[in-house]
C-alpha cells in the first residue's frame, strides 16, 4: 500500500514538475511591439507608448542578450528604414509580425532591411518594404544567411532606383545564402512587385522550397551587372548551386504591365535578353512544377556559367507542369564557360514535361532552346509530353547556327512525342 502511495505521489510530483518547467518556459518567451503611433492603427490593438517602441531598432537593442523565444510585433504605420533596418544574429525561435501590413520606407535607402544571420527558426511575416522607386543603392528586403526559417506573406513593392536615371546599384527582394546544406529557409506566398533585378533568390547548397509567391518584373531596363564578367541577368526566382531536393512550386512570375524584355547586350547566352522567370543557375536535382510565368526573355532557364565557387553541373532537374506564356523562349538549356576556368558545364538528365507553351506575339521565338558548345555538354535530356502553341520553332535540332551556337555538346535528347499547335490561343492562358 505505502508503495502505491509512494507511486502515485512520484507521478503526481512528475505532473507538477513539467507544469512547472512549462509554466517557467512560457514566461521566458518575450513579446514587444513596435509603434509609431496610435492615432493609425485602426482595430490593431497595440498597447500604448511607453510599452511600444518606436522603431524596430529600438526593440531589437532593448533585448540585450535575450536572443530566444523573441516576438516583435510591428503596429501599423510608416517606418523610415534607416531606423528601423535591424540585424537578428544568432536568434532562434523569433518573430517578427507586422500587424495591419506597416510599412518600412525604404526610399533612398541602401543595404538590407531585415537581416537574418547564423539564427534557428526565424520568422518575417506582414511586414510592407516600399523602396518608393527610388532606393539609394545596393539594396535587399530580407536577407537570411546562414540561417532556417520562414519568410510569409511580406509585400515588397517599387523595389528600385529610379528608372529614368542610370542604374548604379542592384536591388533584390528576398535573398537567402547558405554554406551549410542543413540551413533551410521557406519562402512562401509573398508578394515581390515591380522589383529591379531579382525578386527571390537562394544561393548555396541548402535546399530551397519557393512556393505561392508572385513576382513581377520591371523587365523593359538594362539591369546592374552583377556576375562580371559573365552576362547580366534579371530573374523572378534565381537558384544558384541550390541544393537537391529544392523546389519552386506554384509561383507566378510575370513582366511589369506586359513589357516585352529588352535585349541584351554582350556578354549574353547567344544574343538573349536579359530576364528570366525561373533561372536555376548551377542546380540541380530541384523540382519546378506547377508555375506560371508570362512576357519575359526566357520563361524557365537552366544553365551553368562555371560561376564561383558553385558547382558546374546543372544535372537531373525536373520541370513538369507549368504554364508558360508569350516569354521570348518557352523553356532553354545553355552553357558556357564565362570566366575561363576551364570547368566543363553541364545539363544533363533535365527532364521537362506536361507544359504548356503559348505565344500570341509576333518575332522570333522557340518553345525550347537547348546550346552548349563542346567541352560543355547537354546529354540526356527529356523533352515530352508538352504542349506549344504559337512559336515559330519548337525543340529546334539541329540547331539553327545563326545564333551562334554550334551544338557540339549536345547529345542523346528525347524530344518526342509532343503537341505543337500553330495557331495562339486567344488572350492570356487560364
Amino acid at each position: 500500500m505505502a508503495t502505491k502511495r509512494k507511486r502515485a505521489m512520484s507521478g503526481s510530483l512528475a505532473v507538477f514538475l513539467l507544469v512547472a518547467a512549462y509554466a517557467a518556459s512560457a514566461a521566458a518567451a518575450t513579446v514587444l511591439y513596435v509603434d509609431d503611433t496610435p492615432a493609425n492603427n485602426g482595430a490593431v490593438s497595440c498597447p500604448p507608448s511607453p510599452q511600444a517602441f518606436p522603431d524596430l531598432q529600438s526593440a531589437v537593442l532593448s533585448l540585450g542578450s535575450t536572443t530566444a523565444k523573441v516576438t516583435i510585433n510591428v503596429c501599423p504605420g510608416i517606418y523610415p528604414a534607416a531606423t528601423n533596418a535591424i540585424t537578428l544574429l544568432g536568434f532562434a525561435k523569433t518573430k517578427v509580425l507586422g500587424l495591419g501590413a506597416p510599412i518600412i520606407d525604404a526610399t533612398g535607402f541602401s543595404g538590407n532591411v531585415i537581416t537574418v544571420s547564423g539564427s534557428t527558426d526565424v520568422t518575417v511575416s506582414g511586414l510592407v518594404f516600399s523602396g518608393g522607386s527610388n532606393l539609394g543603392g545596393d539594396a535587399t528586403a530580407i536577407e537570411y544567411v546562414d540561417s532556417t526559417g520562414t519568410i510569409t506573406k511580406n509585400l515588397v513593392t517599387e523595389w528600385h532606383q529610379d528608372f529614368y536615371q542610370p542604374l548604379t546599384a542592384i536591388a533584390y527582394g528576398i535573398t537567402t545564402v547558405a554554406t551549410d546544406p542543413a540551413k533551410t529557409v521557406k519562402i512562401l506566398g509573398n508578394t515581390v512587385f515591380d522589383v529591379q533585378d531579382n525578386g527571390i533568390v537562394a544561393v548555396g547548397p541548402a535546399r530551397a522550397k519557393i512556393a505561392g509567391n508572385r513576382v513581377v518584373l520591371h523587365s523593359d531596363i538594362d539591369p546592374k551587372q552583377y556576375f562580371a564578367p559573365g552576362p547580366k541577368e534579371q530573374a523572378g526566382i534565381l537558384l544558384l548551386g541550390a541544393g537537391a531536393g529544392s523546389a519552386v512550386v506554384g509561383n507566378a512570375i510575370e513582366s511589369n504591365a506586359g513589357m516585352e524584355p529588352r535585349p541584351c547586350a554582350p556578354p549574353c547566352m547567344y544574343g538573349d535578353v536579359y530576364s528570366r522567370g525561373i533561372f536555376l543557375l548551377q542546380t540541380s536535382g530541384a523540382k519546378v512544377s506547377g508555375n506560371t510565368v508570362s512576357y519575359l526573355g526566357r520563361g524557365i532557364s537552366i544553365e551553368s556559367w562555371c560561376y564561383n565557387a558553385a558547382p558546374s553541373g546543372a544535372d537531373g532537374n525536373v520541370v513538369s507542369k507549368n504554364r508558360l506564356y508569350n516569354n521570348r523562349v518557352g523553356f532553354s538549356s545553355e552553357l558556357k564557360d564565362f570566366y575561363g576556368s576551364g570547368c566543363s558545364p553541364h545539363a544533363n538528365a533535365n527532364v521537362v514535361t506536361g507544359n504548356r507553351f503559348d505565344r500570341s506575339h509576333s518575332g522570333a521565338a522557340w518553345g525550347a532552346f537547348l546550346a552548349a558548345d563542346s567541352p560543355a555538354t547537354i546529354a540526356g535530356d527529356v523533352l515530352t509530353g508538352n504542349t506549344f502553341t504559337g512559336y515559330y520553332k519548337t525543340i529546334p535540332l539541329p540547331f539553327d547556327t545563326t545564333i551562334g551556337a554550334t551544338g557540339s555538346g549536345v547529345s542523346g535528347l528525347v524530344t518526342a512525342p509532343n503537341t505543337v499547335r500553330a495557331m495562339p490561343l486567344l488572350g492570356p492562358l487560364r
